[in-house]
């Protein structure tokens, strides 16, 4: 049963996503209030480009704030099963993997800090 501060914190993300018009903006609330509910390293947010059955990445949020540098920001990604989150897209099911490895189905990407975990959700 979710906890009051649970239920506060998506009462308040629901106000925040209904004021804002901008869609980045929307993105980058969700990922901020995310962290009030599920702890997390890193998060970010791609979004389907339905032009070319792309995922785009659009938003990437560390412990430390937004990642407004990060290089892979923008990035396209094949919405298939070739990745973690084209496998996600395509099934439309929560991904959740423990101890990453170089020989896990989805190896880890080379981006700073080796991940040990990760949980990729669709949002449909």
């Amino acid at each position: 049963m979710p906890t009051n501060e649970a239920i506060e914190s998506i009462l308040d993300l629901a106000v925040a996503l209904n004021s804002a018009e901008d869609p980045d903006r929307i993105l980058r609330e969700v990922l901020r209030r995310l962290r009030d509910l599920v702890p997390y390293d890193r998060a970010s947010v791609s979004l389907l480009q339905p032009d070319s059955a792309m995922l785009q990445l659009r938003e990437i949020r560390l412990q430390e704030g937004r990642a407004e540098d990060a290089e892979d920001l923008g990035k396209d990604i094949p919405a298939d099963e070739t990745n973690v989150l084209g496998w996600v897209f395509t099934h439309r099911k929560v991904h959740r993997q423990g101890e990453l490895d170089s020989t896990s189905r989805f190896a880890p990407q080379a981006t700073g800090d080796p991940l040990v975990s990760h949980i990729v959700a669709p949002m449909v």
